[in-house]
């Protein structure tokens, strides 16, 4: 009797390891796959998994911006490939709305990337999307790790993108590529 119970608590001990290395495997290949577009505060992104996110925009006054800004949402993902890691970011601060003129983008996008030219190996200007928003996109070296960002400067906010790794070659990747691909930016007046 003693024996049947040791062997039936044995084949219970078992199958909870083996349906919870599913469950594991499960998620892990759930983060790995390709999403569809993900639309939040005001721009929507492809994520090569399910991000850490935070969105502050719910509690927000919209008269509380100032002139640093009032940052909406933050997220980030950590994905872990067999040579390495890749770390992606995306932040969303609002600025005043009154603070939306030509000058002020290109100051406030200069501001963002603040401390970077004796770090960056390439660095472009353009206008992003069909709403020709004003763009800033560097790719630099800070230490070990390599970076590349998008700053998009749209009305009164601005979207920050980011990918980082310590293998340049995986920020060539076809993940890192849909990422920045996929970023949209809603046009509204809000």
């Amino acid at each position: 009797m003693r024996r049947k119970t040791v062997i039936s608590l044995g084949i219970i001990a078992i199958a909870i390891a083996l349906l919870a290395a599913y469950e594991l495997s499960k998620r892990n290949s759930s983060n790995s796959a390709q999403q569809e577009p993900r639309s939040i505060c005001h721009f929507s992104i492809i994520w090569p998994g399910k991000p850490t996110e935070t969105n502050f925009e719910a509690g927000l006054d919209p008269n509380a911006a100032t002139e640093q800004g009032v940052i909406l949402y933050t997220g980030e993902f950590v994905e872990r490939l067999p040579n390495g890691v890749v770390s992606y970011t995306a932040s969303v601060t609002q600025y005043p709305k009154d603070s939306h003129t030509p000058i002020a983008a290109k100051e406030i996008l200069e501001a963002a990337a603040a401390g970077t030219r004796n770090t960056e190996s390439n660095r472009r200007e353009f206008q992003f999307g069909p709403n020709k928003f004003p763009a800033l996109e560097i790719e630099k070296t800070f230490g070990r790790a390599f970076h590349r960002q998008l700053f998009v400067y749209a009305r009164h906010r601005l979207f920050s993108f980011g990918a980082a790794s310590l293998h340049e070659d995986l920020l060539r990747g076809s993940s890192v590529r849909l990422f920045f691909e996929s970023v949209s930016i809603e046009d509204d007046d809000a």
